[in-house]
């Protein structure tokens, strides 16, 4: 059986945080009977966008991956530069054509940083 057909995709919390600064941000897996999924041999991609705008792409990184979760680090320089609601996604590659799943999805604000527009 493959181990993804029971992957559970996170509806995010929302999160805030003022430009510039550092972030990590946190990505569990997990089967929907809670038993984590080692993904630490394999890819998360992750990108942010303006709210409603899946089109434009203000940010993609890849993620740190280990047993039972992805980390991707919003350093400084990421963000300092961008202000606004936007939507983060997380989407785990397997590397089987067809196979990639959504991790989480959510709102994610970033209060501009005083100075900056």
């Amino acid at each position: 059986m493959n181990t993804f057909t029971n992957v559970v995709v996170n509806a995010l919390t929302e999160v805030n945080f003022i430009a510039g600064s550092y972030k990590e941000l946190y990505f569990y897996t997990f089967t929907s009977a809670c038993a984590a999924i080692n993904i630490s041999n394999l890819s998360v991609s992750w990108v942010l966008y303006p709210y409603n705008h899946p089109e434009y792409i203000a940010l993609s990184k890849s993620a740190t991956c280990y047993d039972g979760y992805a980390v991707v680090p919003l350093l400084s320089t990421d963000t300092v530069d961008l202000g606004g609601k936007y939507m983060q996604r997380a989407t785990l590659l397997t590397g089987v054509s067809g196979y990639n799943y959504e991790l989480g999805q959510g709102v994610l604000n970033i209060t501009a940083a005083i100075g900056r527009t």
